[in-house]
């Protein structure tokens, strides 16, 4: 039988957070690939048409901002709630879209 989940026979192992070597080198080689390519894209941005422009850059921003998470909430939570809980929910909602 193996080992529990979360349980691993090297105790010392890699640190949490230490990036895995095979993805931090094929990291490195996309970004080498990319700068080799730049003036090439840049031309190419010249030729593209602004739908195309948007487009590409929606496409950019995933790797640079993070997604949102949608959240469900029923209508009549609200209803229940006094105006000061109200006033603490919105402060709340305002100070994480500013993260």
């Amino acid at each position: 039988m193996g080992l529990p989940k979360g349980r691993t026979n090297n105790e010392a192992g890699r640190p949490k957070g230490t990036p895995n070597k095979v993805t931090a080198a094929v990291k490195e080689k996309i970004e080498n690939f990319i700068d080799s390519k730049m003036t090439e894209m840049e031309s190419m941005w010249k030729e593209m048409t602004a739908a195309e422009k948007a487009s590409f850059m929606v496409k950019l921003m995933d790797f640079v901002v993070p997604r949102l998470r949608s959240q469900d909430i029923q209508v009549s939570e609200f209803e229940t709630l006094s105006d000061e809980q109200l006033k603490e929910l919105a402060n709340e909602i305002i100070n994480q879209s500013k993260l």
